[in-house]
């Protein structure tokens, strides 16, 4: 399987997940899924760059990004810290 295939599944998994979360709470009222790339709007890439930054200082210890941000950030806690569970 190609990567892009591979996104396509994983994408598809996401929003099916969401939609089987949402139709008990939203019951009939319409509602959209929408996923942009982050490369469309500023601010999702604004987002996507805090997020990565998070993502190399916890898996790789690379501070570097993370220190261009740090000041900006509220709290940084590990949410798996009580767990050794993988979630997907």
């Amino acid at each position: 399987m190609d990567r892009v295939e591979e996104a396509r599944r994983k994408r598809e998994a996401l929003i099916g997940g969401i939609k089987n979360f949402m139709k008990p709470t939203l019951g009939k009222v319409p509602y959209s899924v929408v996923m942009h790339q982050s490369a469309s709007h500023l601010y999702l890439q604004v987002v996507d760059y805090c997020c990565w930054a998070l993502y190399v200082k916890h898996e790789r210890n690379e501070l570097r990004p993370w220190q261009q941000i740090q000041d900006l950030v509220k709290s940084d806690f590990d949410i798996f810290a009580k767990g050794a569970q993988d979630w997907y």
